[in-house]
């Protein structure tokens, strides 16, 4: 029998440049697992959407400050890029969008709902754009929020505001057996 307990599904039915998933954490499970997958991009030049996490708090605000974070974004056609910051306005997620389209990944997130923890955010996923150079995108990140607030929902959107982009993103919580 598995451990994972579906929780919630979301799916934009049409291109957004912001997509909430709320009321997916609660008390019943300290782990949660992110899927996001199906996804389309907006533009259809060779730009990117790189998705970024922020996170929703139980009187349904999005918490726009206090993120530590950090993404190792690896490369078929070149060097791969890091990036690290502090007190900063999101969490990398680990897809990039592009012309490839069906990019995919997963998130853990730990302690959601507890307001006596920081929440923390591991990831990894792939995706890629322009085809015709085979730009294929490898994703890792991890992070953690420093309010010490119950968190209930995700909210993902483009790092470009003028970029929309389409997803499924399913959540399920991870039943641990004592």
């Amino acid at each position: 029998m598995s451990n994972l307990r579906f929780v919630k599904q979301e799916k934009s039915t049409s291109a957004v440049s912001t997509m909430k998933v709320e009321d997916c954490f609660s008390a019943d499970y300290d782990i949660y697992q992110v899927s996001i997958f199906d996804t389309q991009y907006g533009p259809t030049n060779t730009d990117t959407a790189s998705l970024r996490v922020r996170f929703i708090n139980s009187s349904g605000s999005t918490i726009t400050t206090l993120y530590e974070a950090m993404n190792m974004n690896m490369k078929a056609d070149t060097t791969k890029d890091e990036d690290k910051f502090q007190d900063g306005a999101y969490f990398y997620s680990p897809l990039t969008i592009g012309n490839y389209e069906n990019a995919g990944g997963i998130m853990y997130i730990y302690n959601p709902f507890s307001s006596s923890c920081h929440t923390v955010m591991t990831g990894e996923g792939a995706g890629g754009y322009d085809v015709s150079s085979n730009r294929g995108r490898s994703s890792k990140c991890a992070g953690f929020c420093k309010h010490l607030v119950s968190v209930t929902g995700i909210e993902l959107y483009p790092g470009n505001a003028a970029n929309t982009f389409q997803a499924t993103v399913t959540v399920h919580g991870l039943r641990v057996d004592s």
